[in-house]
């Protein structure tokens, strides 16, 4: 591959295009490097290029964010399948390894901020899987809930609703199935990560928990940009163990 035909051709390709979240312009692109289709064990290699400089990012490059340089979500399309996982940086290419066992077309998303303008950005790709367990059924079904968990640990969302484009505040309660009571502590620098994802799976917001006043209570703003359903998952340390609850909402 030759970097810089790449770089133009993403460039001219992505550059009017924007950020889901905050309907930025696109500033950086995702182009994988090397990587594996067949489900199980995978190690996935990738650049990110800066489209305006023109430029491959290395990690000097990027500012830390929730005591990480890089955030990297893969979900399904039939959003049922997530992952929140953090690259490494070899000297060439960014790589992170990690299991996909069932079978579908994957949203592949890089998160970070740029150290020279700190601009926050989300870029992705996207990924097929085959040869491992059945692929979740298409279109996305969206069951709109507003509490669930992850073993004993649970959550519940307030019951507030969501207008798109207008700042919300949602309210969050840490839960236990079985009575008794949650320890919660930071997960990556806030109390809890909730990652929105519109129902096509094309849009993602990543927003973060803070403490509310009473005990094992949080809060958070976010902005929707469109309406519709949206899945979100919220990952939190319970006892020092990482939960993934699935809920979903319906943006008016």
């Amino acid at each position: 591959m030759k970097l810089y035909s790449t770089i133009l051709f993403l460039f001219l390709a992505l550059f009017s295009s924007s950020i889901m979240a905050h309907e930025e312009t696109q500033k950086v692109a995702l182009e994988p490097e090397l990587f594996s289709n067949q489900a199980g064990h995978i190690t996935y290699e990738f650049q990110l290029i800066d489209l305006e400089n023109k430029t491959l990012i290395k990690d000097s490059d990027l500012t830390v964010e929730n005591e990480k340089l890089l955030h990297f979500i893969a979900y399904d399309s039939a959003l049922k399948e997530f992952q929140h996982l953090h690259p490494i940086y070899t000297g060439k290419n960014w790589v992170i390894e990690f299991d996909l066992k069932r079978n579908g077309d994957y949203w592949i998303w890089a998160q970070g901020q740029l150290s020279r303008n700190k601009t926050d950005f989300s870029s992705s790709n996207k990924l097929s899987i085959m040869g491992g367990i059945e692929a979740n059924p298409l279109p996305a079904k969206l069951q709109l809930t507003r509490s669930g968990n992850d073993s004993i640990s649970s959550i519940t969302l307030s019951s507030n609703k969501i207008i798109a484009k207008k700042e919300v505040m949602l309210n969050l309660k840490f839960l236990r199935t079985d009575g008794t009571t949650a320890i919660i502590t930071n997960y990556l620098g806030a109390m809890a990560h909730v990652i929105a994802v519109t129902d096509d799976g094309d849009s993602i917001t990543h927003v973060h928990v803070m403490n509310a006043s009473k005990i094992n209570e949080g809060m958070v703003h976010s902005t929707f940009a469109t309406s519709g359903k949206y899945r979100l998952w919220i990952q939190f340390l319970d006892n020092n163990i990482l939960r993934t609850v699935p809920l979903a909402v319906e943006v008016f």
